[in-house]
């Protein structure tokens, strides 16, 4: 389960992205293997770490890899308030590059716009931005972080 495995949890999360992007591993060592070109001949390097093999990959040069742990996460038919404490988590401990990329691609899931009861209009854009910056504000809080901290709008 892609979704429970945030970078806070260092190793499980690069063997996690590893096993998500190595082909047949047969051993750590194989996971810790990239080629590198060196006088324009490629050349199997073994990485003396996990994360130095994620990096020289260039794993996590974007935020691809968050983008499907939210998606994952969204599957799990998680509810509005458990998808943004998820999204809260993720920012303050996996530290994705844009997350205000993020934000504005997953708003629609993260707090969808549908309507305070029947007889009322849904929300607009710009509320349910607002809203849901406070309740990432509330999480990020309660885990001694803050949206300014990440330096998040």
């Amino acid at each position: 389960m892609l979704f429970g495995i945030l970078r806070f949890y260092s190793l499980k999360f690069l063997f996690r992205t590893l096993l998500l992007n190595v082909k047949g591993p047969k051993s750590w060592d194989d996971l810790k293997t990239v080629v590198i070109e060196i006088d324009n001949i490629p050349r199997k390097k073994v990485m003396t770490t996990f994360d130095e093999a994620c990096r020289a990959r260039g794993l996590f040069e974007d935020d691809a890899i968050f983008e499907r742990s939210l998606s994952d996460a969204e599957i799990q038919y998680m509810s509005d308030r458990q998808l943004q404490h998820y999204f809260a988590m993720l920012l303050a401990h996996s530290r994705p590059a844009d997350p205000q990329k993020l934000f504005d691609q997953f708003l629609d899931r993260l707090l969808p716009p549908k309507p305070a009861n029947e007889n009322s209009e849904p929300k607009s854009v710009e509320e349910r931005r607002l809203e849901l910056l406070c309740n990432l504000e509330y999480y990020l809080r309660t885990i001694g972080s803050s949206c300014r901290f990440l330096l998040f709008f």
